[in-house]
C-alpha cells in the first residue's frame, strides 16, 4: 500500500528570500544549482505514516464538511416543505446520507488508530528520487496564502540581509504536506562570494533532503600547481572549492579530475562505509603530441563540414590540428550524412598524421539490413525444402515403378522428366543453402563493423 501511495519523484522547490531583493532571489537559485543531481530521498516508517495520517486527516475534513451541509438541508427541509409525505420522503433521504457520512468518519477514526497502532503496512523501504520543481533551479516557487502546495514535496525558504558587503542568510526546509519546518540553517560570506555560501547552505540541507546521513568528500590534488587549476566534478557537478569538505548522498559516485597540461583521471567507488573521505588524485603529466586528422569520403577526397570529436571533446570541422595525449585515442567523425566513424589512432610518443575514411552508412542501418537479409535467404531455404522434398519422393516412386515394370504407372519418359524436375528443385535448395552461408558471414562482417575503424596514418618524428 505504501509504495503505491508514494513511491516516485519527490518535489523540490525554492522561493525567493525575504530581505534584500536583489539577493533574495539570486541565492535560491544557487542553492538549488548546488544541490547534487539524482539524489534520493529514504522515505522512514514514521514519515510514510504521517503522510497517510495528513491524507486520512483531508478526508475526514471532507465527510465533516459534508456532514454539516447535509443536516442544514434536512432542517431547511423541516421548516420549508409543508406536504407531510414529501417532508417525510426528504428527511428520510437526508437522514441515509448523514448516517452514511457518519460512518465514513467513524472508519476514517478507526484506520487512523489502527495505522498508530500498528505500523506494519508501511515496513516497506520507500525511496524517492528527488527533482527541482519545474526541472530548474531558475524557477522560484511562489505560495499563495492559507494554501498547502500540492505540486511540490518540499520549498526552501529564508532570509538574506546585507551589511557593509557580507551576506548574511538563514535557510530552512518546509516539508509537505503538513507543511513542516526543518532544521535551520546560518551562513556568512562576501557579497563576491555568494555561490560559496549557496553551496554551503545546500551541503547542510542534503542530510535533510535525503532524509539519511550524508558522506563529506574533500579532494587532495597532486602535484600543487596542477591542484591550482583542476576542475573536479561529482556525478556531472562541479565541485567549488574541491581542498574543503563538501556532503554527498551516501553511495555510489563518479568522480573525474583534470587540469590543462595533465592527463584526465576518473573513477567510481562506494561512499557509504565511513561519514567523511579525503580522495587524493595524483595527475600525471600530459607528453602533448601533435595530431594532424584528415576526413576522406569513399571516393578518397577531402570530406567537408565534417565534425571531430577527440576523447570526447569538439575539436571542429576537418581537418584539424589538435595537441592530445600520447595514448591511445578514440574519436569519432560524423560526415555530412549524418554517419559516425568512430577511430582509433596511438600516437606512441610521435607527432602523428593520419586519415579517416567515413562510412557511407551508419553501423545500425547496415546490420538491419544484414539481419533482414539473412531471415529472408532463411525463409526462401525452408520454402524450398518441402518442394526438394516433394519432388524427390515422386522421382523414387516413378523409380521404383519402372524398374518393376509397371508401364501403366511409369514409363522411361515420366521417369527422365520427374528426375529433371527433382535435380532443379534440389539445385534451388542448395542455392538457397550457399546464399544463407553467404548471409550469415555478411551479416557477421557487419556486426563487426561497430568497432573502431583504425585510422591510417603517417609518422612523423
Amino acid at each position: 500500500m505504501a509504495a503505491a501511495l508514494f513511491a516516485g519523484d519527490w518535489v523540490l522547490a525554492a522561493e525567493a528570500f525575504s530581505g534584500d531583493e536583489a539577493a533574495g532571489t539570486l541565492l535560491p537559485s544557487l542553492i538549488l544549482d548546488s544541490i547534487p543531481v539524482s539524489l534520493v530521498r529514504s522515505v522512514t516508517e514514521e514519515e510514510q505514516l504521517q503522510r497517510q495520517l495528513l491524507l486520512l486527516e483531508k478526508e475526514r475534513q471532507e465527510h465533516t464538511a459534508n456532514l454539516e451541509k447535509l443536516i442544514n438541508e434536512r432542517d431547511t427541509v423541516i421548516f420549508t416543505t409543508s406536504d407531510v409525505s414529501s417532508r417525510r420522503d426528504k428527511i428520510a433521504d437526508f437522514e441515509k446520507k448523514i448516517t452514511d457520512e457518519r460512518t465514513s468518519i467513524q472508519e476514517n477514526l478507526e484506520k487512523c488508530g489502527s495505522l498508530e497502532t500498528d505500523s506494519s503496512a508501511f515496513s516497506e523501504k520507500l525511496e524517492e528520487t528527488v527533482v527541482l520543481w519545474k526541472g530548474s533551479s531558475d524557477s522560484l516557487y511562489t505560495r499563495k496564502d492559507a494554501v498547502e502546495p500540492a505540486d511540490i514535496n518540499a520549498l526552501i525558504t529564508g532570509s538574506v540581509q546585507i551589511r557593509e558587503g557580507f551576506l548574511y542568510v538563514k535557510a530552512g526546509l518546509l516539508i509537505y504536506p503538513g507543511e513542516i519546518a526543518c532544521n535551520e540553517i546560518v551562513a556568512a560570506g562576501t557579497l563576491s562570494d555568494a555561490a560559496s555560501v549557496a553551496e554551503e547552505l545546500a551541503s547542510a540541507l542534503v542530510d535533510t533532503i535525503v532524509n539519511a546521513t550524508p558522506v563529506s568528500l574533500a579532494f587532495s590534488i597532486e602535484p600543487a600547481v596542477a591542484a591550482q587549476k583542476a576542475e573536479v566534478t561529482v556525478d556531472g557537478m562541479i565541485v567549488q572549492n574541491p581542498g574543503t569538505f563538501h556532503a554527498f548522498q551516501s553511495g555510489i559516485h563518479t568522480i573525474t579530475v583534470e587540469a590543462p597540461g595533465y592527463e584526465r583521471q576518473s573513477f567510481t567507488y562506494d561512499f557509504s562505509e565511513t561519514p567523511r573521505y579525503r580522495v587524493d588524485v595524483v595527475l600525471p603529466v600530459q607528453n602533448a603530441v601533435q595530431l594532424d586528422l584528415n576526413a576522406l569520403s569513399a571516393s578518397g577526397q577531402p570530406a567537408e563540414d565534417a565534425q571531430v570529436w577527440i576523447t570526447g571533446k569538439n575539436a571542429g570541422k576537418a581537418p584539424v590540428s589538435v595537441t592530445v595525449n600520447d595514448r591511445q585515442i578514440l574519436g569519432v567523425i560524423q560526415g555530412n550524412n549524418g554517419v559516425q566513424t568512430f577511430f582509433t589512432l596511438d600516437p606512441a610518443g610521435k607527432n602523428m598524421s593520419a586519415s579517416v575514411l567515413l562510412r557511407e552508412e551508419s553501423s545500425q542501418s547496415r546490420i538491419e539490413k544484414s539481419r533482414k537479409n539473412l531471415y529472408t535467404s532463411y525463409g526462401l531455404l525452408l520454402l524450398s525444402l518441402p518442394f526438394t522434398f516433394y519432388f524427390y519422393g515422386r522421382l523414387s516412386d516413378a523409380y521404383d515403378a519402372y524398374t518393376n515394370g509397371i508401364p501403366a504407372v511409369s514409363t522411361a519418359d515420366e521417369f527422365y522428366k520427374w528426375q529433371k524436375i527433382e535435380r532443379i528443385s534440389f539445385g534451388v535448395s542448395i542455392g538457397c543453402g550457399v546464399n544463407m552461408i553467404y548471409r550469415i558471414v555478411r551479416y557477421m562482417l557487419d556486426a563487426d563493423s561497430v568497432l573502431p575503424e583504425k585510422a591510417d596514418s603517417d609518422k612523423e618524428e
